[in-house]
């Protein structure tokens, strides 16, 4: 533990521990380099508004977006918080509505004669 690296914040979590978890466990975590980012992240752009951009979210990737603000961004403080959510739920439903697109089209029906 260095308490150096957990000094600095954004005013509500520290910036050290919101990149990705830190958590060691076991001897194998002392042996194992540590990664630069997490794997299981994937960094979007919300204000890309093409299809092809939806079909990068993969499903069970924790997904961000880096908005310049601190942990108040899209709370009650936070003034521009309906742009975020207007954002996140146009691409939300758009990933949606193109997956139900590609299940149905993969569907295929048989009947007995």
């Amino acid at each position: 533990f260095d308490s150096a690296h957990w000094v600095h914040n954004d005013g509500i979590v520290n910036t050290y521990s919101q990149v990705y978890p830190r958590v060691e466990q076991g001897a194998a975590a002392a042996v194992e380099p540590r990664r630069p980012r997490s794997e299981s992240h994937m960094s979007i752009d919300l204000e890309v508004e093409n299809d092809s951009h939806t079909t990068a979210l993969i499903k069970g990737t924790w997904h961000t977006h880096r908005m310049g603000k601190n942990h108040l961004c899209g709370t009650h403080w936070d003034k521009e918080a309906h742009h975020l959510y207007a954002h996140v739920f146009k691409l939300l439903n758009k990933w949606v509505a193109q997956n139900n697109s590609v299940a149905d089209s993969t569907t295929t029906t048989t009947c007995a004669t």
